[in-house]
């Protein structure tokens, strides 16, 4: 299962069951992205490279923010 939701209030935006793969991920961020009003919106995952593509597919930028240790 994919979520998309918002970590403040754990609100689940949308979901989709599914393997991951690349066209899944497509679909969660597709499916996220008719709930959100901004243009860019803001995304935090766990990692999975499936995502990067995904939202360079969508929103076509990509903004990395520096790791702490």
């Amino acid at each position: 299962m994919w979520l998309g939701f918002v970590p403040e209030s754990r609100l689940i935006i949308d979901f989709v069951l599914g393997p991951r793969k690349q066209y899944v991920a497509d679909t969660l961020i597709e499916a996220t992205d008719k709930h959100l009003s901004d243009s860019s919106p803001f995304f935090v995952t766990d990692g999975l490279k499936l995502y990067i593509e995904a939202l360079l597919k969508k929103y076509g930028k990509r903004i990395e923010f520096p790791k702490y240790k």
